[in-house]
């Protein structure tokens, strides 16, 4: 066995060292907190639903899983035990990975591959070896090198669980003392049998640290300089030398919190540490790694058969560095990815996490998806999506921590019973640490509601389970499949699930708004996406948006349009539902790539409040076409048209869209209705128009896409009266102050109406420019991007 040798060494404080320890000393312990570092916001996608709610024939569905595991299964918590990476898809080239299966409701008989998807957003969470980063290198291998290296004058401040570079050794943090009169203690351990040794940070006044070898006697440091703080403390000592091999450690300083009668856990914080310094010679081994960032993930549809690298856009949500427990929660849209590949089988791979024992709080890390669909044999509903970053920390069986998160903009049924379903995902509850709880507000707002479903209970609502199960043709809850499919998911909870609403206790006919309250006493966790979905009521108007002609002739004989040419539509405005409709409203946006030319209009009953439709062009950024068609009232027959609207666009000819080669463009058209229940007295808003009824096994289902034409004969409308366009423009400005900025509309000027400016090519992340918000005064390149109808960027 490697034996230890220590020296003693008569030194003053090394002065360099202190402005390091003194940021260090910036942070203080919270014994028991609730930090809600990003405030819960609606979550929308882009484009976002009116009023940043899903009001749909439909709802919403999650799926999940984790990607760390217990190394023994018969323990109960991740907390103090080896974690080891979950990998279910035999792919080389990832170290972690797990799978669930996406599955839709098939309530009224709705089949779910006639559903469509409408908004999905992937979330991950996880907790990885603590300060290492937002990009760290996981070793995959290691073997023993042959080559030295010489080490000079490595400071390193260690904390709990860190490594000791260069060294064999690691250090953790345990408490010493009595009831009253707790104190930290530095344990440094050997990997390869070279004997141990402790410091203690002690609460005397005079001489409070001291140190020993394995269980030796303990020896008082010498030449003690304390300093104490109102949270914490530090003590600096004449350095004691520890010889590993031939790598020796200089010891001089230790840091501790001031509380004397704390759990273990606090002293294992990041105000407790030890400083040191390494010096001589060692050889180090040689290994492979892999590259893991905390922003980053890898997914993998059903319809795909290699992974798509997602990113977390802008940073979303939080990461935080040597606090919060480093536990972190990343958010990107997938809409796209997920209307592509459909149901089935989803893995997410390589989420960025650390093997081995996380301590006291525990390693944990896993994924989970939302998504939101619609079906038009599905009942109505308002869904409603809500993420940030809370974290929960109680650990003295004392005080209860809570948060609050309103959810609002939904509108329950006016009538009957009101069907509640909600979705939350958390990290880091246990199943073994009870007194965690999720509230709701009750319908009166005079008492909480303690929530669960049928895997946890009211006082232990975050206890490492998942349950996402969905409803069969017959109505009754199944379980989707997934892989691995454990009881115990160690730290992570993904939860959907119907909540009970007898008498409308809970959510009551017409409520717009209600409270969650989230709590512990003695756990710790992050909670970050919740879900809603309540039965609503949305009065039936229908508009049925089509192409008659393109330049005269039969929409079908022509399907295509020429620069200068112009489009005919017709609008069919029809009730589908039981009561008449008042303050009935169309509007349809231009596109980018063609202009309003005219329009004619015809209505079907009488009396009627129809208006005049007009074209406003100082609606939205390319104007709009509006319609106040005023009541409509209930005919004999759902199939009668009460109003019909024809109008005519001219395709642009504007060199500026049409001369680049890079992207082709189009004519996109779509519209909304709006209005209000005469009964009911449900507004409804942002309800697309129809362009027409799928065929086949979803016969029926309607199709709620924008109307697409595309361009032909650009190239040669191009040469003919274009010349050689310049699609960069440059604006030189002169005598500017950089403090101050560039005129918006000098730049905006430049461009065809419909642009938007941005200080990157992606206009669902980058910056965007306006009058309120115009260019620095800092020369750069900046992108112009089309609202509508046009994949382009200028």
């Amino acid at each position: 066995m490697k034996k230890l040798q220590i020296n003693l060494i008569n030194s003053k404080f090394i002065t360099n060292f202190f402005l390091v320890i003194f940021l260090l000393s910036l942070s203080t312990v919270s014994f028991a907190q609730n930090d809600n570092r990003v405030p819960f916001r609606h979550r929308v996608g882009n484009p976002a639903p009116q009023n940043n709610v899903f009001n749909i024939r439909g709802d919403f569905a999650i799926i999940g899983n984790t990607n760390l595991t217990l190394a023994d299964l018969s323990l109960v918590n991740n907390s103090n035990n080896e974690m080891i990476y979950v990998d279910v898809d035999g792919d080389e080239s990832t170290l972690n990975s797990s799978s669930a299966n996406l599955v839709f409701s098939q309530e009224n008989g709705a089949d779910p591959s006639c559903s469509e998807i409408i908004y999905a957003g992937l979330y991950w969470s996880g907790r990885a070896k603590p300060r290492v980063g937002l990009q760290f290198d996981v070793v995959t291998s290691s073997e023993p090198g042959t080559q030295s290296a010489t080490v000079t004058n490595e400071e390193q401040v260690v904390y709990h669980l860190d490594e000791v570079n260069f060294t064999t050794y690691s250090m953790s943090i345990s408490r010493a003392g009595s009831e009253n009169n707790r104190y930290p203690r530095y344990n440094f351990i050997s990997n390869e049998g070279g004997d141990s040794f402790s410091f203690e940070f002690r609460h005397l006044e005079t001489n409070p640290g001291r140190y020993r070898i394995g269980n030796g006697n303990w020896i008082t440091l010498t030449n003690q300089v304390i300093e104490r703080f109102e949270d914490y403390s530090i003590v600096t000592f004449d350095p004691v030398v520890i010889t590993d091999g031939d790598i020796s450690l200089t010891i001089d300083k230790m840091r501790r919190i001031n509380e004397t009668n704390a759990f273990v856990e606090f002293y294992r914080l990041s105000n407790n540490n030890i400083r040191l310094t390494a010096n001589g010679e060692y050889v180090p081994d040689i290994v492979k790694t892999v590259s893991f960032d905390k922003r980053k993930v890898k997914l993998k549809g059903p319809a795909a058969s290699t992974y798509t690298e997602i990113t977390a856009s802008n940073n979303n949500i939080l990461y935080p560095f040597n606090e919060l427990e480093d536990m972190y929660a990343g958010y990107a849209d997938v809409t796209q990815y997920v209307k592509e590949n459909g149901l089935g089988e989803y893995t997410v791979a390589d989420l960025a996490l650390t093997e081995g024992n996380g301590g006291p709080v525990g390693f944990f890390g896993h994924w989970g998806l939302i998504v939101i669909y619609e079906n038009s044999k599905m009942n109505w509903r308002d869904v409603t999506v809500f993420d940030g970053y809370s974290f929960n920390l109680s650990p003295n069986n004392i005080d209860t921590v809570t948060g609050e998160l309103v959810i609002d903009g939904f509108n329950a049924v006016q009538n009957g019973n009101v069907n509640l379903k909600l979705g939350v995902m958390a990290g880091e509850g246990d199943k073994g640490v009870n007194g965690d709880f999720l509230e709701i507000r009750n319908a009166v707002d005079t008492d909480w509601v303690r929530l669960s479903h049928p895997l946890n209970s009211p006082n232990n609502f975050f206890n490492s389970s998942i349950y996402t199960p969905v409803r069969d043709s017959q109505g009754n809850l199944v379980a989707n499949p997934r892989n691995p499919n454990l009881s115990n998911n160690t730290g992570i909870d993904i939860a959907m699930w119907d909540v009970p609403n007898p008498d409308n206790s809970i959510i009551a006919n017409g409520q717009t708004s209600t409270v969650f309250r989230y709590g512990t006493n003695r756990d710790v966790y992050n909670i970050y996406a919740i879900a809603f979905s309540v039965d609503s009521y949305v009065p039936e108007i229908q508009g049925i948006n089509e192409v008659t002609s393109i330049n005269g002739q039969a929409f079908g004989e022509r399907t295509t349009v020429r620069p200068g040419e112009e489009i005919e539509y017709s609008l069919e405005i029809k009730n589908l539902g039981t009561e008449i409709i008042e303050n009935g409203k169309i509007i349809i946006p231009m596109p980018f790539t063609a202009g309003f030319v005219r329009m004619d209009f015809e209505v079907f009953f009488s009396p009627n409040s129809v208006s005049d439709p007009y074209f406003d062009p100082n609606m939205g950024p390319t104007g709009a076409i509006v319609w106040e068609i005023g009541e409509l009232p209930l005919l004999e027959n759902f199939s009668d048209i009460f109003a019909r609207l024809r109008y005519t666009l001219k395709a642009t000819e504007d060199c500026f869209i049409l001369s680049s080669k890079q992207c082709a463009p189009f004519v996109s058209i779509n519209g909304s209705l709006s209005g209000k229940g005469q009964i009911s007295g449900t507004t409804f808003d942002g309800i697309p128009l129809t362009q027409g009824f799928l065929d086949g096994d979803c016969e029926g289902e309607p199709i709620q896409e924008p109307l697409v034409i595309n361009f032909s004969g650009v190239e040669e409308f191009v040469e003919a009266n274009c010349g050689d366009f310049d699609l960069f423009l440059d604006f030189p400005f002169c005598n500017i102050d950089p403090q101050g900025s560039i005129p918006f509309a000098e730049i905006q000027a430049a461009f065809p109406e419909g642009i938007r400016f941005f200080d990157g090519p992606d206009a669902t992340k980058d910056r965007e420019f306006d009058e309120n918000n115009p260019f620095p005064a800092t020369s750069g390149t900046y992108y112009a991007i089309p609202a509508n109808s046009s994949e382009c960027v200028f």
